[in-house]
């Protein structure tokens, strides 16, 4: 679709319209996901505001991962509650101060990266950081990581809802790949506005056992 893939130490934004449930738009980052891991690189996670974080430990069992590959090479950052049970890929960030928890997210991607000696992917649902940080603090967030990943080589997977269209302005402007999944008719639909593409019907394969996207140009 891309013509080769993601550039390194780039940004991704994929805009998701309010009809696209969870599963349907994990579909495109599920590969890259999946990749990484296959070649002992790093994965960070930030979920959106009301997903439960074990997804990612379930997606990467389904995949074939074991439960050692992903608490070495999977950390799903998530704000502190009570009830949060302590797992070894969990990195738990108080959601007070932004630059207090940049500074710790910035650490576990070093020790990772210093670890595996290869870039790490990050998977960033921007609700999350406006809705604990706000809007400007969030956007600092991303321009600080964007250029931390310029540098290392890192790759930044940016997943942003309806509702912030300032923030939405900013990445696009920023993202070096701009791609949007809606829903038309019922039938899922992803294109790219950065760079252009045709549309493509996206659907869900599991034929091999685990959920893969399988892309349908629409002629």
């Amino acid at each position: 679709m891309l013509g080769g893939g993601y550039p390194r130490g780039s940004l991704v934004l994929i805009e998701v319209d309010g009809r696209v449930s969870i599963p349907q738009y994990q579909l495109v980052m599920a590969p890259t996901v999946s990749n990484f891991k296959a070649q002992g690189r790093g994965v960070l996670i930030v979920p959106s505001m009301g997903v439960d974080h074990t997804i990612a430990k379930r997606q990467a069992l389904e995949a074939g991962f074991t439960e050692d590959e992903l608490n070495s090479l999977l950390r799903v950052c998530v704000r502190y509650f009570p009830e949060l049970r302590s797992e070894p890929y969990v990195v738990v960030l108080k959601g007070e101060s932004a630059s207090e928890d940049y500074e710790e997210y910035a650490s576990v991607a070093a020790e990772l990266r210093k670890r595996t000696r290869q870039p790490l992917l990050y998977i960033v649902e921007v609700d999350t950081l406006v809705d604990t940080y706000g809007e400007k603090e969030a956007l600092w967030l991303m321009r600080t990581g964007l250029a931390v990943s310029r540098m290392t080589g890192d790759l930044i997977m940016a997943l942003l809802k309806p509702g912030y269209p300032r923030v939405a302005e900013v990445l696009g402007a920023a993202a070096d790949v701009h791609l949007k999944v809606t829903r038309e008719h019922g039938t899922l639909l992803v294109y790219g506005v950065k760079p252009r593409t045709n549309v493509y019907v996206l659907k869900m394969d599991t034929s091999e056992g685990y959920p893969m996207p399988k892309l349908t140009l629409i002629t």
